[in-house]
C-alpha cells in the first residue's frame, strides 16, 4: 500500500493500480475456471493490455497464476480459489501491506518511540484487523459476494 501526500492527491492509504488489476485478473480467472488470454482479460476487465502482461508476469512469479503457451494460451490459476487470499495477492505485488511505516520497521519511527507510543499501538491493532480481513477474504469468498454481470458497455463487472 502507498500513502499519498496532499500534493499527490490527498491523504490516502491505498493499494497500487497494478495490485487492483491483479485482484481483478485473478477474480476473473477464478470465475472463468479456464485459461484466459491477455486480450480477453484486457477486453473483459477494461485493463490496458500492456498492464495485463506486466501483472501476469508478477502473478506468475508469485505462483498465483501460470501461463499456457500456444494459440489457445493465456493465464490460469495455479491454486484452488479457496487458497488464494487478498493478503497473498497484495503481498505479492506490493512492497508491504502496512498502513504506517513504523509498522514495517520500528527504526523508521522518527522519535524512536515505537515501543511505548500509543499511536503505534493503535496502528498495530488496526493493522492486525486489516491483515485478518485480507487473509480471510479469498477468491472464493469474493465470488460469493455478488453476481458478475456484463454492464451496458460490454465489460464484466468485477
Amino acid at each position: 500500500m502507498q500513502a499519498q501526500s496532499q500534493s499527490e492527491g490527498g491523504n490516502k492509504v491505498q493499494i497500487q493500480l497494478t495490485t487492483d488489476y491483479a485482484i481483478r485478473i485473478l477474480t476473473y480467472l477464478a470465475l472463468k475456471k479456464a485459461v484466459a488470454s491477455s486480450t480477453e482479460l484486457s477486453i473483459k476487465l477494461a485493463i490496458p493490455q500492456k498492464y495485463v502482461a506486466r501483472v501476469g508476469y508478477k502473478l506468475k512469479n508469485a505462483n498465483l497464476a501460470d501461463t499456457v503457451t500456444g494459440s489457445l494460451g493465456g493465464y490460469i490459476l495455479t491454486r484452488p480459489v479457496e487458497d488464494i487470499s487478498l493478503y497473498d495477492i497484495i503481498g505479492a505485488l506490493e512492497d508491504g501491506v502496512k498502513i504506517n511505516r513504523c509498522l514495517e520497521d520500528e527504526r523508521l519511527c522518527s522519535r524512536n518511540a515505537a515501543s511505548f507510543c500509543v499511536v503505534h499501538d493503535f496502528f498495530h491493532e488496526l493493522q492486525s484487523t486489516i491483515d485478518e480481513k485480507l487473509k480471510s477474504e479469498t477468491l472464493a469468498t469474493l465470488l460469493q459476494r455478488k453476481k458478475h454481470v456484463n454492464n451496458s458497455w460490454g465489460k464484466l463487472v468485477i
